[in-house]
């Protein structure tokens, strides 16, 4: 018996292969075969019971472990590397007699396994040691690790890589020792082979995006905003930021806002020059400014540098406006300050009738609101600067007729205190100071004046004589008569006036011109609020507004100025 075993083990050392072997369970059929008719001998029976409970065992751990240890673990070979165990060769998944095989295997497994950790690890660091960037773009260091290492790439897992490194866990089954071994090489050293290997060519992409965008000619166009010149400068390494080191793509794209930007700032500055030049030799004069647009670029010259399917290409207008504006802004002020200049100078020297104040009215015309001749859109500053210009001189032209007017009027030596009585429309008598009349028409270029002529010894006559500025022969002359009201105030009624609807009617038409004679009362004329008072309840802003109300209301008025004064604004 002893000898039958001897030889037993003999051939099972004689095995070299799983492969060879074959499944367990028929490898001690042979020793039960007898002759037909032959009984089962207790020697086979012990044989057998030798080889299924020790022989086979023996044989399949030692298989396995050899198994194990036969395999070629290597970086090259690592994608197609199969570490299952054999079940199909061993002819089960569970024991073999009593030996737990695949514990077995597990444990071999574990030990090449970590015996080739190193040397993959080495033949990874090589690898990126020697890899040189290609013409694709860059991938994450989780993507190549799992171009070389395939399913051995483990992809991070708190929770599994806790569980795999606790000291305190059994003896590994299944595909355990695999995931280790993963986890060791692919999310230990591979990634941080591939991490170091893509930080070493920053330098390189950087200097490659500073001398990229310097050798772009900031005079081309379209000019492409920063954030779209630096996703296609970017995309030749990158095709997305996902999954690389912050570390990585934040100073490489730093690096390129930088140099876009001061490239842009080129750019834009050629520009922005060169529409610039083109107000550098224009007057600096408000002709000037009407002529080219108030100094404002055109819109096609913004919008012809920009990159129609650039989604931020306001960026680039607004940046190109700012610049230009920059530019053109001292031009721009010393043609408002030669315009307001001019504006006010007419005005000063201009005569105060309205033939003399002609030329500057017809150039302030279209700032204060009248559409004598179009002006260019935009501007509003500086239309705003002209028109307060115009308005201003209009005023001192007031305060100057009105201080004129004053002075040629004869109100205190010819009509006294009196108040003058104008006939309305409806047929009632308002009551007006004589001064406010005078004030109200000399704004509109009116003199009103008051004459008394002498007739024989002892008897006069007192004459209202309305005379347009410019002009020596009266246009209109009523007469005063002097009444008493029931009240006992004195009153000089007018009469003689060929008005529309009677001597009120007539004031209205006189007081209606190119500025609202209610502004008389804001122009800080001495005296002037005191002196536009009427007899009670009336006020000379209510007087001078219901001869503005008729005024407008009855195109009658302006005909009739016209045919009295011939006098217009502004006419041509």
């Amino acid at each position: 018996m002893p000898e039958l075993k001897r030889q037993l083990d003999a051939r099972c050392a004689a095995v070299r292969s799983l492969d060879e072997a074959g499944p367990f369970h028929a490898q001690c059929g042979w020793i039960m075969q007898r002759e037909p008719g032959q009984g089962v001998s207790q020697v086979q029976i012990d044989l057998e019971g030798y080889c299924r409970d020790r022989a086979m065992p023996a044989l399949y751990l030692r298989l396995v472990r050899e198994r194990a240890q036969a395999l070629g673990v290597r970086l090259a070979t690592l994608p197609t590397l199969d570490v299952a165990y054999p079940s199909r060769a061993v002819g089960t998944a569970g024991t073999v007699g009593h030996e737990d095989v695949p514990a077995a295997y597990v444990r071999a497994l574990d030990e090449r396994l970590a015996a080739a950790q190193p040397v993959v690890i080495g033949e990874l660091a090589e690898h990126f040691r020697t890899k040189v960037i290609g013409d694709d773009p860059l991938r994450t260091d989780g993507a190549q690790c799992r171009d070389l290492l395939g399913r051995w790439y483990a992809q991070p897992d708190p929770v599994r890589d806790m569980a795999l490194n606790d000291p305190l866990r059994g003896v590994a089954v299944g595909s355990e020792a695999g995931a280790r071994f993963g986890q060791a090489v692919g999310g230990g050293g591979g990634r941080r082979e591939a991490q170091a290997w893509l930080m070493r060519q920053q330098p390189g992409i950087d200097a490659a995006i500073r001398a990229g965008l310097a050798a772009l000619d900031p005079k081309a166009v379209p000019i492409l905003s920063v954030q779209t010149r630096c996703a296609a400068v970017l995309g030749r390494w990158f095709t997305t930021f996902d999954g690389f080191d912050l570390a990585l793509t934040r100073p490489l794209s730093q690096t390129c806002r930088e140099a876009a930007a001061a490239l842009n700032a080129k750019a834009i500055d050629i520009r922005a020059r060169a529409v610039a030049d083109r107000f550098e030799e224009v007057p600096k004069t408000l002709v000037g400014l009407e002529v080219n647009g108030w100094f404002e670029p055109e819109p096609d010259d913004l919008q012809v540098v920009h990159e129609l399917r650039d989604p931020n290409r306001n960026e680039v207008d607004q940046a190109l406006r700012a610049r230009t504006t920059a530019l053109v802004q001292p031009m721009r002020s010393a043609a408002r300050v030669a315009a307001i200049g001019e504006v006010i100078s007419r005005y000063e020297n201009a005569e105060l009738d309205d033939a003399g104040l002609g030329p500057v009215r017809r150039i302030c015309g279209p700032y204060v609101g009248h559409a004598i001749r179009p002006l260019p859109p935009g501007g509003d500053d500086l239309r705003k600067a002209v028109g307060d210009a115009c308005r201003e001189g209009e005023k001192q032209v007031g305060v100057r007729r009105t201080r004129m007017a004053f002075a040629a009027a004869h109100v205190g030596d010819v009509v006294g205190d009196g108040m003058l009585g104008l006939t309305t429309p409806d047929g009632r008598v308002a009551f007006a100071d004589p001064r406010a009349i005078v004030a109200a028409v000399a704004i509109n270029g009116v003199q009103v004046a008051f004459r008394r002529t002498m007739w024989w010894l002892f008897w006069s006559r007192v004459h209202i004589q309305i005379t347009p500025l410019g002009r020596d022969a009266p246009a209109l002359i009523g007469t005063l008569i002097p009444e008493t009201r029931a009240d006992g105030v004195r009153v000089w009624r007018v009469v003689g006036l060929p008005g529309l609807d009677g001597p009120f009617a007539t004031m209205a038409c006189l007081t209606q011109g190119h500025e609202a004679a209610d502004a008389a009362v804001g122009l800080g004329l001495a005296g002037a609020a005191a002196l536009f008072l009427f007899d009670a309840p009336h006020t000379g802003g209510e007087l001078i507004g219901t001869g503005f109300d008729i005024a407008r209301t009855s195109a009658r008025c302006s005909r009739a100025r016209q045919t009295y004064l011939a006098v217009t604004y502004a006419a041509p």
